[in-house]
């Protein structure tokens, strides 16, 4: 014998959390580390002091840049945020 009784509807799902502002710092800080250490060392790797010495070292000076930026910036805002975390407890 069929059911013509539907099912009641799944519940709406929760939208997912985000990732606390302290973990989003570390990430920054630790990503942007690796990623200059790592460029700096495969640009002190492959280069060989010539201008036209392929395209490994230019990938190694540009991901170390982008790599500093990355641990700069993530330095600088977590130095802002202890400073508000600091003002605003007095």
């Amino acid at each position: 014998m069929p059911s013509d009784v539907t099912p009641a509807p799944a519940p709406p799902q929760e939208a997912p959390r985000k990732a606390s502002r302290t973990r989003t710092l570390l990430m920054l800080i630790g990503g942007g580390f690796v990623l200059a250490f790592g460029g700096c060392a495969l640009f002190v790797r492959t280069f060989t002091g010539e201008i036209a010495s392929g395209p490994l070292p230019r990938i190694g000076a540009v991901t170390f840049v982008i790599g500093s930026l990355l641990f700069t910036i993530g330095v600088i805002w977590a130095l802002v945020r202890g400073v508000r975390r600091l003002i605003a407890g007095k």
